[in-house]
């Protein structure tokens, strides 16, 4: 336990070091008359490494099932929950383990990039919650990985994609699980709104039919199984929405009644998707995820997973703030929270269980002060004012950077 809580700490930590989770742990021994551990580092390292790695995916299961259960029937889109599925890129050390597990682009000289895993995730758009994930290297596609999370869709769950995933083989997947869908149509395919069964303006029913080759990530006895043709509705309508630029869609969906479930309504649902982009950036940029610091495979996914650990965790004291003070819990600033648990979790493990409550209410009320406004349509350059250093790209291994220096040669 103590070593769980010093690499959950670790992680939240803006520096992120191992040497202050030690003085963390040292000052918490301290404080409660307990013996003080050495504060060199290598302890600390043996027993992270020690720490078992399923014993954080089940942690990060129970975390997600913990704040799904939260959520109150008036929060669901028409008795539905929504999953939202996105994939992103993460960066490590350039050592030759990580390269192995995780090789660097192709494109990248060796010795000039860095190993990358792929991460293919399922939020809630209900709570936040990161609720399965899949990695890989980059290698694997993220269709190979979006199959792996196939057995956390349940019956009446609907998914949101993007155009990646708006093809034959997830919507049939998803029928098969009695799962619903709501995908951007993948650019390939063409539509026509003068075909099919028409249910109103740029509202159509149409048939798709089952490709005839297998996909190399299909068995034969996977692609026998699937049905001939799917009866599908396609929608097209324009979304405004914060982070879209006005654009026309195409979606296609299995919510096929119109009366029930209204073009602008789905287009209006289609546009919350941009939500799992901020939850990507929260975990990715709040908690430093995008570059991560471990040496090894084993441990890099160790760290990962005790940052989407981490994020579960925040996001479940972020609702239980919203609840109490009537705020929107997704509207609560999720930086603000990571850097005002950070303050008021040494102090928590310190104290007695009367005074820890009143703390933890505090917590609560201080994070549900923190909501960010409602700015839509705001409009941002992306662009720097400050100027980076005047630094070439390194295009060449180190090492031999090194010994063309010490030969007085340029580098270029």
């Amino acid at each position: 336990m103590v070593t769980l809580w010093a690499f959950l700490s670790q992680v939240l930590s803006e520096d992120g070091s191992c040497r202050e989770a030690v003085s963390r742990v040292i000052a918490y021994c301290a404080g409660h008359n307990q013996k003080t551990p050495s504060p060199r580092t290598g302890a600390y390292c043996k027993a992270r490494q020690r720490l078992p790695e399923g014993l954080l995916e089940r942690l990060l299961d129970h975390s997600a099932t913990d704040l799904e259960g939260q959520a109150r029937p008036e929060d669901l889109w028409h008795g539905k929950q929504i999953r939202v599925v996105d994939g992103t890129g993460i960066s490590m050390p350039d050592t030759p383990e990580n390269q192995k597990e995780y090789p660097q682009p192709s494109s990248q000289a060796p010795g000039c990039g860095f190993p990358i895993l792929r991460l293919i995730v399922f939020f809630s758009l209900v709570t936040g919650a990161l609720l399965a994930r899949a990695m890989g290297p980059l290698g694997d596609s993220e269709m190979v990985l979006f199959r792996q999370l196939l057995e956390h869709l349940a019956p009446n769950d609907l998914l949101l994609g993007d155009r990646y995933y708006g093809n034959f083989w997830v919507v049939a997947a998803l029928q098969q699980r009695g799962a619903d869908v709501l995908l951007r149509v993948a650019a390939s395919r063409r539509s026509d709104f003068r075909r099919g069964q028409r249910l109103g303006k740029d509202d159509h029913l149409i048939v798709w039919k089952k490709p005839s080759t297998c996909p190399s990530y299909l068995t034969p006895e996977a692609y026998a199984a699937l049905p001939q043709e799917l009866l599908l509705r396609e929608i097209r309508g324009t979304i405004y929405a914060k982070g879209f630029k006005s654009r026309s869609v195409v979606l296609i969906t299995t919510l096929l009644d119109p009366k029930d479930y209204s073009r602008q309504e789905l287009l209006e649902l289609y546009a919350r998707r941009w939500h799992c982009e901020l939850r990507l950036r929260d975990v990715k940029i709040g908690l430093h995820m995008d570059v991560l610091r471990t040496q090894t495979p084993k441990m890099v996914r160790k760290e990962l997973l005790a940052k989407l650990l981490a994020y579960n965790l925040i996001r479940r004291l972020m609702w239980e703030a919203g609840v109490r003070s009537g705020a929107r819990p997704l509207r609560l600033s999720f930086k603000g929270a990571v850097q005002h648990v950070r303050m008021f979790a040494p102090i928590l493990a310190a104290l007695a269980p009367p005074a820890r409550q009143a703390l933890h209410d505090l917590l609560l009320k201080t994070l549900a002060a923190e909501s960010v406004p409602e700015r839509p349509g705001r409009i941002e350059p992306r662009l720097k004012k400050r100027r980076p250093k005047s630094f070439g790209w390194l295009q060449k291994p180190r090492a031999l950077c090194r010994r063309l220096l010490r030969l007085g040669r340029k580098l270029k």
